[in-house]
């Protein structure tokens, strides 16, 4: 029988339960924004948390790279067996050349705390150079898990779950994708998964929905819905969520995004076609009903 292959979760729990590392010390309380796939409003809530002026939220940073999920990814092999209590070395009697040394790990304890140094050295040392007393980042890839691992990184860490509808999350990226000629479709996983259909969108936008219910319980972690915040209402959640004052009329002013391609946005197929909106009943409908998603918010499916 092929063994169940190891998460996220089951690797950090084994490292802790075995090695018991130190709890890392608070972090200045990193905001973490996760959105469940593209077009789902995290640019909007990024710049909402921006104007405290208090917080640098950097940008899906370095996507094709995945760099907080391939660090998470390294601690999933942990398990009551590996790595082997003989690999690991004791600092007292450290490897000689007389001795069997072909495995020799460092401790494991300290693992977390060079995970925690690397990202501070990339995100938050920057951050504090340019005046910022606080940061963060928004990521459309990861997981509930990740943001478990992160949690175990930065103790204080807050976290903001977004979801949309995914109809009409889809619809906007395909047609991003129609008014941008040279553009090519955006990876979920670089080099070779690309996102180029309704039901593969679907499938990223359930996986994500469902892993943030999971673990923004565990994580502290709020869960907003777009549809909200473009009716004006959970900006207050936000705000108690991420710990700063946001300013709501920021809103007014479009910055980027579409907006500046209006004639290109407006000829672009406003309608999802049957093959699009059974794509996504396939993958992302019962989930999505659950959350009162039953099709496009407009309407806008081409027979």
């Amino acid at each position: 029988m092929t063994a169940q292959p190891r998460t996220i979760p089951d690797g950090l729990a084994s490292l802790i339960e075995r090695f018991e590392p130190p709890t890392l010390p608070p972090g200045n309380a990193p905001v973490f924004l996760f959105a469940s796939a593209w077009r789902s409003g995290s640019t909007l809530v990024q710049r909402l948390l921006v104007s405290s002026g208090e917080l640098l939220m950097w940008g899906e940073p370095y996507d094709h790279s995945a760099l907080v999920r391939r660090m998470a990814e390294s601690l999933a092999p942990f398990s009551d067996k590996w790595p082997p209590m003989n690999y690991i070395v004791n600092p007292e009697d450290p490897p000689t050349a007389e001795r069997w040394i072909a495995n020799a790990y460092p401790s494991p304890t300290d693992l977390l705390a060079a995970h925690r140094a690397f990202f501070d050295r990339l995100f938050s040392e920057p951050a504090e150079a340019s005046g910022f007393s606080r940061w963060g980042f928004k990521g459309v890839r990861l997981g509930g898990e990740h943001a478990l691992y992160l949690k175990r990184i930065y103790p204080d860490a807050r976290f903001i779950f977004l979801h949309r509808n995914p109809y009409d999350a889809f619809l906007s990226y395909r047609m991003l994708h129609e008014i941008r000629t040279h553009s090519y479709w955006w990876y979920h996983r670089w080099p070779d998964d690309q996102v180029a259909t309704a039901e593969h969108f679907g499938a990223i936008w359930n996986r994500l929905t469902e892993s943030f219910i999971r673990w923004a319980p565990e994580v502290g972690g709020a869960i907003v819905a777009y549809e909200d915040l473009t009716r004006g209402s959970k900006f207050a959640t936000i705000s108690d969520a991420a710990g700063v004052p946001i300013d709501e009329s920021i809103l007014e002013n479009r910055v980027g995004g579409t907006g500046q391609q209006r004639g290109e946005w407006d000829r672009a197929q406003h309608h999802l076609t049957p093959a699009e909106l059974a794509g996504l009943r396939e993958t992302a409908g019962r989930l999505g009903r659950t959350l009162g998603y039953v099709g496009p918010s407009t309407g806008g499916v081409r027979t």
